[in-house]
């Protein structure tokens, strides 16, 4: 009786291999030199844990393997793509529940009521900051917190001057990623020291006052900003995955202070 089962879950492991070499292969997601059939090892690294109704577990592995064996990067764009993906076949294949254990819900279900309305993960401290930032910026942008996850929470902050730079801030237990701008730039920073805190208060001011620029290639972007003293901090990433990610122009684009009148604090 399982030899039916058996056969249509090598079919769907043999769709899944076709989908995704498929998927990988669009646009500019990796080294134009490198051949298509070297992507089967990829799909091969997820599929177990997709086949368990783990997403976390497939997009893990995928990533692991990319950055590891084959020494490339994956972009928080591109990881974000694979996770739609994944999700997508999975769902198709039924393979969103099996080998759940009973009263735990997939990872590929949709979230419960719990987990929008969960507690705030890291220190107060941070929060307080983030909280008085928000507060001061009120007016001139508008200001959305969601709860991704039980432990992972995110602030959006949207400038009203659409010449500003829109900002994004991810809190987790012990970690704080500060995105800014539109093409995926992002801080990934401590929750826990003092230091660390200021110094994304100070970033945050900087990109509200307009202290800042975004710089985009074909396959990256590098976002700069500059403090209250002068000090340029910087933060870049890759769009897919390739060694050669600063090759051809570019264009830049330097945003406005959030207030009409430019601040200087």
């Amino acid at each position: 009786m399982s030899d039916g089962s058996d056969r249509n879950d090598a079919v769907l492991v043999g769709r899944f291999r076709r989908e995704f070499n498929a998927f990988w292969n669009r646009g500019d997601w990796h080294d134009d030199d490198r051949p298509n059939d070297e992507w089967d090892p990829i799909a091969d690294a997820g599929i177990s844990a997709l086949r368990r109704g783990d997403l976390d577990g497939a997009v893990h592995a995928i990533v692991h393997y990319v950055s590891d064996e084959m020494e490339l990067e994956v972009s928080s764009r591109t990881e974000s793509e694979l996770r739609r993906f994944l999700s997508d076949f999975a769902r198709s294949a039924g393979w969103t529940s099996t080998h759940t254990p009973a009263n735990s819900r997939s990872p590929l279900s949709e979230p419960t009521p719990a987990d929008v309305e969960g507690e705030r993960p890291g220190p107060a401290a941070l929060w307080n900051m983030i909280d008085d930032f928000c507060e001061s910026v009120r007016p001139s942008a508008r200001v959305n917190e969601t709860q991704l996850a039980p432990r992972l929470r995110a602030v959006q902050v949207v400038p009203n001057n659409q010449h500003a730079i829109p900002l994004s801030i991810v809190v987790g237990p012990d970690e704080v990623i500060l995105g800014l701008g539109h093409d995926g730039c992002r801080f990934e920073l401590s929750a826990d020291d003092a230091p660390t805190r200021s110094k994304i208060r100070e970033i945050l001011e900087a990109a509200r006052n307009g202290r800042a620029e975004e710089e985009t290639w074909r396959r990256s972007s590098e976002c700069r900003v500059w403090l209250a003293d002068g000090t340029e901090v910087s933060t870049r990433t890759i769009h897919g995955l390739t060694l050669r990610s600063r090759r051809g122009p570019s264009t830049v684009r330097r945003y406005e202070p959030y207030d009409p009148s430019p601040m200087t604090s």
